[in-house]
């Protein structure tokens, strides 16, 4: 049974021992701030998201209105145009997404629509990343929000549509007339599928977009106080105009939390190194590898919050405009240091020279750090199709990086901080976190413990 007061005295001595070399203290705690400093300069003039317009082709399904209620719908002077009335309120909407532009950018269109009638050769655009996302109208849209129309209609005005048409033809006719016609829906269910590749950064922001437009629609249009022509308040919609630096800030914070790991290991191959040589004085003490190992993890999970304080303040203060919860980045930002720990003791079990584990580390963090997307898009080597769930709650394909723990903290981190989800909603991306974390950890701590505290070392 591990020995409580033994590894904190672990932890302790290690934290005094760090202290003393106040460069080394510095480095840990700043040098990720550093960075993402740096990266300030050579990115925050650079424009994206709000900046550019978005390709995306559009399969219209849409039955439209039933024939039988047009009628009624223009006679009534429902405030729809016969134009939205002949097409159905899908065309109306893609209309409208064709249309609109940026807040105070008369000539830049948010949307290029693409009309198709294919989904098989869409998709394939989209695999491609000549468009950036796949939206397809099912043939129940016109009928579900008409149905909605029928609701909003009834809350305000406590009769459906066809009793109120009935009511004022029974009245004008002097009792004469009824309607006749047929019923309006009453409910209607229509899911409209956004379609696209997640580990894409346009598809990510057309993602959340996209689906802003259609409740707006939705709101506007069964709201009863609507215009003749429904518009889209384009100044609601919340389309941030993220810069680079924006965009890649979650990456960087990650990125920054993993090089830790490097400065940590680096110290541990150095208690092989020192006169005194901690690690074969510890072997002739009653200390288990175990206590050790633990007293050392603990110090690396006190420090990582330290420094994600650095990385997020620092991001904070050159401008860095997080749309969602910090504090919920901020535990997943923690969470990923369990990877940071099996890197640091596979390191630390593999190097006996402080400058060779620290600069093994610094190499192999970068890959990393790129093959997970903190700093581009990286090419799509699909494993599983459609088998992992997003922020969103829709299926991507699960990928070669997607077994790295740092792709899913990037992608949970960008969902909270850039597009407002909550942590419940990337709980996916966390057990994936801790799983795979868990595995490389049990690995490197079993590994450290045979290299270190059994045979010559």
């Amino acid at each position: 049974m591990m020995n409580l007061p033994t590894f904190l005295a672990v932890t302790q001595r290690m934290w005094r021992e760090m202290k003393r070399n106040r460069f080394a203290y510095i480095l840990i705690i700043f040098l990720p701030g550093f960075m993402i400093f740096i990266f300030f300069f050579a990115f925050s003039g650079v424009r994206t998201a709000g900046a550019i317009t978005y390709t995306i082709a559009v399969i219209n399904n849409d039955e439209g209105i039933a024939e039988e209620i047009k009628p009624y719908l223009i006679d009534t002077s429902s405030g729809l145009t016969e134009e939205t009335i002949e097409n159905g309120f899908a065309a109306d909407l893609i209309r409208i997404l064709n249309t609109t532009n940026y807040p105070g950018e008369e000539e830049l269109p948010i949307f290029d629509v693409q009309s198709m009638e294919n989904e098989e050769d869409a998709r394939k655009l989209v695999n491609n990343r000549e468009i950036d996302g796949l939206i397809i109208f099912p043939d129940e849209f016109s009928n579900a929000t008409l149905a909605a129309v029928n609701n909003a209609f009834y809350i305000q005005e406590k009769m459906y549509i066809p009793d109120f048409i009935n009511k004022t033809m029974f009245e004008m006719s002097g009792g004469l007339v009824q309607y006749t016609g047929p019923p309006f829906p009453t409910s209607s269910n229509a899911t409209v599928e956004i379609i696209g590749d997640k580990a894409y950064l346009n598809y990510q922001i057309v993602e959340i977009i996209v689906p802003l437009f259609i409740n707006e629609y939705a709101e506007g249009v069964s709201s009863l106080n609507y215009p003749v022509e429904v518009t889209i308040d384009i100044d609601g919609i919340d389309v941030y105009d993220y810069s680079v630096f924006d965009i890649i800030v979650p990456g960087m914070i990650i990125f920054g939390v993993l090089m830790q790991a490097g400065l940590i290991s680096a110290y541990l191959a150095n208690e092989l190194q020192t006169p005194n040589r901690t690690i074969s004085r510890l072997r002739l003490s009653l200390i288990r590898p175990w206590e050790y190992i633990a007293g050392a993890g603990t110090l690396q999970l006190i420090i990582s919050p330290i420094q994600i304080a650095v990385l997020i303040g620092m991001a904070l203060l050159l401008g860095f405009h997080p749309e969602g919860d910090i504090f919920q980045g901020f535990i997943i930002c923690w969470i990923i240091t369990l990877f940071g720990l099996g890197i640091t003791f596979t390191a630390g079990a593999i190097f006996s020279s402080s400058d060779a584990a620290g600069q093994a580390i610094g190499f192999g963090v970068t890959p990393i750090a790129f093959a997970s997307g903190a700093f581009m898009d990286v090419p799509k080597i699909t494993l599983f199709p459609k088998i992992f769930p997003t922020a969103t709650g829709a299926l991507r394909d699960f990928t070669l990086w997607d077994l790295l723990p740092s792709t899913h903290a990037i992608n949970a981190l960008r969902s909270i901080l850039l597009y407002d989800f909550s942590i419940t909603d990337v709980l996916a991306d966390i057990l994936a976190i801790v799983v795979l974390s868990v595995i490389l950890l049990v690995f490197s701590i079993t590994l450290y413990a045979k290299r270190r505290f059994t045979g010559d070392i």
